[in-house]
């Protein structure tokens, strides 16, 4: 009788503590970071003003590189005409405006990864507060980036739900 009563003790502990598990199991979800900058209103503006940026910047290089290339032009096809004083003044110059546009091409991409990173974190500062309203809404205790998982139930992923929230909140 006594090993009885110490079995449904047993049994009854294990019932509690398996239930205990899977409450806390069923408050992790996942969103995907990612999709959610591609795909909601706001994430759409950043990616489209990054990518003019971008745009813009290789435009203004492409228009360099043609003037680069006809100084080049014009050089080699005056090589053999001019003397070679001025031809060597021509080269010094030419060098000078290459190193320029190296620069320019240097300080373009500074330019882009210092907007981007800029964009980015304004990004995650204004979408942060959103989501932990979500989680505090949805009694959510861990929300994992979906990257970082290897497979996960569909019903955990709550991309959509924080989009849609998002969207609202940015117009």
């Amino acid at each position: 009788m006594h090993n009885l009563k110490k079995f449904f003790i047993f049994l009854f502990a294990i019932f509690f503590y398996s239930s205990y598990v899977l409450s806390v199991e069923s408050n992790i979800f996942f969103i995907d970071l990612d999709y959610l900058l591609k795909n909601s209103n706001l994430g759409k503006n950043i990616l489209k003003d990054l990518d003019d940026l971008n745009k813009k910047n290789i435009n203004l290089l492409k228009k360099d590189e043609e003037k680069l290339k006809k100084i080049d032009d014009e050089i080699t096809n005056t090589k053999n005409v001019i003397k070679k004083d001025e031809l060597e003044k021509k080269v010094l110059s030419f060098r000078n405006e290459i190193k320029i546009f190296e620069e320019k091409k240097k300080n373009f991409d500074n330019e882009f990864l210092n907007s981007k990173t800029n964009k980015l974190n304004d990004f995650m500062n204004k979408i942060s507060p959103i989501i932990q309203n979500y989680m505090k809404d949805n009694s959510i205790t861990i929300l994992l980036d979906k990257k970082n998982i290897f497979i996960g139930a569909s019903e955990y992923d709550i991309t959509e739900n924080v989009i849609l929230i998002i969207d609202q909140n940015f117009k």
